[in-house]
């Protein structure tokens, strides 16, 4: 299990350095299969898995890490989560735009977070 969760994790992370790239190159079509790839591990993830493997990740060092794990525990975790994402949006950049989006979407009622 213990293995399990450190490909996971370490998927994860790799995946979200793609989107990041992707997004701070303009680079839509590296974005996308890092998006892809992304909401098929973390839709996989019970609430359970979600709430014991993402807070943490809230702290890691790379932005889209921060983003994509604070996005998955909205709605298992709201303040950590709205803390993480806002802390994003101060940061002025690519990846605050998409956070400012999310953020607006979570609000709405309008955040679709299963891919389907």
């Amino acid at each position: 299990m213990v293995i399990l969760m450190v490909t996971m994790n370490e998927n994860l992370i790799k995946y979200c350095e793609k989107y990041e790239e992707g997004i701070n190159k303009g680079d839509s079509i590296i974005a996308n299969k890092a998006h892809d790839k992304i909401s098929t591990l973390l839709s996989g993830l019970t609430d359970d898995e979600k709430s014991i493997r993402l807070p943490h990740l809230c702290n890691h060092e790379n932005e889209a890490v921060r983003l994509w794990s604070a996005t998955y525990l909205l709605g298992l975790n709201e303040k950590l989560a709205l803390a993480t994402i806002s802390s994003i949006i101060n940061q002025e950049s690519l990846l605050g735009l998409v956070a400012e989006i999310v953020l607006d979407q979570w609000k709405t009622g309008t955040l679709i977070l299963s891919k389907e």
